[in-house]
């Protein structure tokens, strides 16, 4: 697994986790940090390519 599905993987286990959170909040912050996953692995997948942003 390259370094961008993994945080891809990372980003929907916790998507998946939030889910199962009762409080609108508390599932409203995981929600944040599986985004903040997607852009690190978006900036992975940039820096690899050489369009680091």
């Amino acid at each position: 697994m390259n370094d961008a599905e993994h945080y891809h993987a990372m980003a929907e286990t916790v998507r998946k986790q939030a889910e199962s959170f009762p409080d609108p909040l508390s599932r409203k912050q995981m929600l944040a940090i599986a985004e903040q996953y997607e852009e690190l692995a978006k900036q992975v997948e940039h820096f690899k390519i050489g369009r680091w942003k």
